[in-house]
């Protein structure tokens, strides 16, 4: 299943994840990198980090395990479920830039758009740096 990141780095998590492991809003989660796998969990685990899911059973997965996996806004997550946690990787057809998923090629292994290409071919996106 798919989850886009909104703007503020938040996620949805999807309503039958929540319900196998009884989360719920206000709900304090644990939030784990290993490799390139967002790890969501209810009960604590050490070395993992812990935030509230907001009213609206959001997540706001923190800056720096965002810019450590290239997640960017808009991108979009993958959702799986998995022995009582909730695995969040990254959606294998997005570009690394923008999150967009149109048109998106593979360059020297890094996925990015045709739009964010032009932009760099341009000179554009060395402006925003």
């Amino acid at each position: 299943m798919e989850r886009r990141i909104d703007r503020l780095g938040r996620i949805v998590i999807p309503s039958e994840m929540r319900k196998k492991i009884k989360l719920k809003a206000r709900d304090e989660v644990f939030i784990g990198v290993v490799g390139e796998v967002i790890y969501l969990s209810k009960e604590p685990v050490t070395d993992f980090i812990s935030r509230r899911l907001d009213d609206l059973c959001r997540l706001c997965i923190p800056m720096e395990i965002r810019s450590k996996l290239s997640i960017a806004n808009n991108a979009k997550l993958d959702c799986v479920f998995e022995h009582d946690v909730i695995k969040l990787s990254r959606s294998k057809v997005c570009c690394v830039m923008c999150g967009g998923s149109e048109d998106v090629k593979d360059v020297k292994m890094i996925r990015l758009c045709q739009e964010c290409i032009e932009e760099i071919k341009v000179g554009n996106f060395w402006e925003a740096v």
